[in-house]
């Protein structure tokens, strides 16, 4: 009976192959923090562009970019 290639595989490397639990783990806490990376980065993006941004109306481009089709409708009718 030839032993199981698990058993083998894990022995071969001496043991250096973490569980399957560790690295879901692992790979969990990356994606976290990597959501909690990108969510920081876009939170700073929006801050620049309204406070810093070049242009005469800051409030205007905030709208655009939250959601152009509430805006095209509200400018019409204030024209």
């Amino acid at each position: 009976m030839a032993p199981p290639r698990r058993s083998t595989a894990t022995s071969s490397t001496g043991g250096s192959i973490r569980p399957p639990s560790l690295i879901r783990k692992n790979a969990r806490q990356q994606q976290q923090q990597q959501q909690q990376q990108q969510q920081q980065q876009q939170q700073q993006q929006q801050q620049q562009q309204g406070e810093g941004s070049p242009s005469p109306n800051p409030t205007a481009t905030k709208q655009t970019v939250a959601c152009p089709i509430l805006t095209a409708t509200s400018r019409t009718p204030g024209l």
